[in-house]
């Protein structure tokens, strides 16, 4: 019979190791060959007692809003919009829970699909454009969720601008903004804070290339045709150092010109042939 899983609290570190009281539930041949094994092994340990409990990352991935201690993690979560014509989200819960409840929202900000009939992809089709990409969103959101700062009193925010989405964490990137917009590969930095979350969310295929996130972002952003009006990339991070946040800002893609109305429409008039004896009429429509 399996062993029934608890959490376990203390004597956990900050970086998510496992309690000191506990050892770590070792995988044996069959459970090694499944391919989230290693991940598993990370969640959850075996106590003196003979029973598993879950580790830190454990109870942050997969526990109830009612069973996550509140006085050692902040799991709220918000989104909201600049508008009054949405209704603000708050919601408390595991990250998978957080994940299911925020990509749901944001993926409605995706906007409708424009064909561009001057551009195209390798295969001659022509490509599609959105006013934000969902790999943009869908990795925005990860990145949110798993660098974020669980043990912060600060609350996770998303703000839905008519422009842009801003994703504020609590807990500032040990990676230098810089050089998170302009690495070309995978990240060297060795990512201390939520470590095994992170290993188990590759297992799962939600982070779907580690360290190499923000350069997705980038990539999909050029790709989409999202620049800012002064032409730089539709993507702005920095670190809050004075409140000690991330900031990581997707723009919205500007419309084509094409789409751009001018204030005067000018409509030649087509004259009826049977239309006589008002030339001075036609004279005035002429002239203006």
């Amino acid at each position: 019979m399996a062993k029934p899983i608890r959490r376990a609290t203390q004597g956990q570190s900050r970086s998510g190791g496992l309690p000191s009281p506990v050892r770590p539930i070792s995988a044996g041949p069959g459970l090694a060959a499944w391919p989230s094994a290693r991940a598993l092994a990370g969640l959850a340990c075996e106590g003196a007692d003979g029973k598993a409990y879950l580790t830190h990352a454990g109870v942050l991935l997969c526990c109830r809003a009612g069973q996550i201690p509140k006085g050692i993690f902040h799991v709220q979560a918000k989104i909201r919009w600049e508008s009054s014509e949405r209704e603000h989200i708050s919601e408390i819960g595991s990250v998978l829970h957080v994940h299911d409840i925020l990509h749901k929202a944001l993926m409605r900000e995706v906007g409708q699909p424009i064909g561009s009939a001057e551009a195209r992809d390798e295969g001659g089709s022509e490509r599609v454009f959105t006013d934000y990409p969902e790999l943009v969103l869908e990795e925005a959101l990860v990145n949110y969720l798993i660098h974020r700062d669980y043990y912060s009193d600060e609350v996770g925010t998303i703000t839905v601008y008519r422009d842009r989405i801003e994703f504020v964490n609590p807990g500032q990137s040990i990676v230098p903004p810089d050089d998170l917009m302009s690495e070309e590969g995978p990240l060297r930095h060795r990512y201390v804070r939520n470590a095994r979350l992170i290993e188990a969310l590759n297992m799962a295929g939600l982070n779907q290339k580690e360290k190499s996130g923000i350069l997705r972002i980038r990539r999909e952003l050029e790709r989409n045709g999202s620049f800012r009006p002064d032409g730089s990339l539709g993507l702005k991070i920095e670190n809050d150092e004075r409140n000690d946040l991330f900031i990581l800002t997707v723009y919205k893609r500007p419309p084509p010109a094409s789409a751009a109305l001018p204030p005067t429409w000018n409509v030649p008039h087509l004259r009826n042939p049977n239309f006589t004896g008002r030339e001075d009429l036609l004279t005035q429509l002429r002239e203006k």
